[in-house]
């Protein structure tokens, strides 16, 4: 999540969940909007001290501000601003910005009314990361083989479970959650677009083993699905599939952008 002062038209990055913890979306605040001030919401005195140590070659007056935050704090807007104002000296902003924003949150409009209220009238946005639609392991593989039919037919049962948190919802399902704030009132003049985008990736014998470890759903699902010697040969295949190069790996992405409260009089 990213919010910037609205006296400076800067940007504030919040870290945490928002974020991987790698302050991505803080290093991209800070190059685009170089003369404001971005304040990273993370969530524990370790990503604080990685977050100093990373911004030590850059000037003072430059570096991200950090305001620790927690679960409870971000279910409250009085909280909320409380812990930026404690953190970061304000808590007004023009934007709030994020990654993977409903990941880890139920009730995605419930989460949008906290900020809303909290920082109403800010742009914000966020990227979600959609793995039902990205890329899939038997990329790797021609088509024909008994063991690539079997794991795309794993493949489909697998990406369509709902029981797998980690699977995320589907791009429709978001949507209608971000336009059951809009219906709210907490979010206003909101835009939600579903990008596939791709890239070149090699993939290894190291991830594939990953992949294929019974420690993983993905691997544990797939144990349970194809007999030892199928399995077996379907690495094999895969191996094989990984020695002729890179790919061209999808990356299914929902875009949204709207403003935190009812639209301006």
């Amino acid at each position: 999540m990213v919010t910037g002062r609205r006296e400076a038209a800067g940007m504030a990055g919040a870290g945490g969940d928002d974020d991987s913890g790698d302050g991505f979306l803080v290093w991209e605040a800070l190059r685009r909007c170089g003369e404001g001030t971005v304040v990273a919401l993370v969530e524990d005195e370790d990503a604080v001290e990685r977050l100093a140590f990373l911004s030590t070659g850059l000037p003072e007056l430059a570096r991200p501000i950090a305001a620790m935050v927690t679960g409870s704090t971000l279910a409250s807007p009085p909280a909320l601003r409380a812990a930026v104002e404690a953190g970061a000296g304000f808590s007004d902003f023009d934007f709030v910005i994020a990654s993977d924003f409903s990941q880890t949150r139920a009730k995605v409009a419930e989460s949008l009314a906290v900020l809303a209220e909290a920082f109403s009238g800010a742009a914000f946005a966020t990227v979600e990361n959609l793995p039902r639609s990205g890329g899939r392991l038997s990329l790797l593989l021609e088509e024909g083989s008994e063991a690539a039919t079997a794991l795309r037919d794993m493949e489909r049962i697998f990406y369509s479970r709902r029981d797998i948190v980690e699977l995320g919802r589907t791009f429709p399902e978001l949507r209608s959650e971000f336009e059951a704030a809009e219906e709210l009132g907490s979010v206003s003049g909101l835009r939600v677009e579903e990008s596939i985008l791709g890239y070149d990736r090699s993939i290894d014998e190291a991830e594939i083993e990953a992949w294929l470890s019974p420690a993983s759903l993905f691997g544990s699902a797939l144990a349970s699905s194809l007999d030892p010697a199928l399995l077996a040969t379907l690495r094999e295949e895969l191996a094989a599939g990984a020695r002729r190069g890179s790919l061209r790996w999808p990356l299914a992405l929902a875009l949204v952008a709207c403003r935190l409260g009812p639209p301006k009089a």
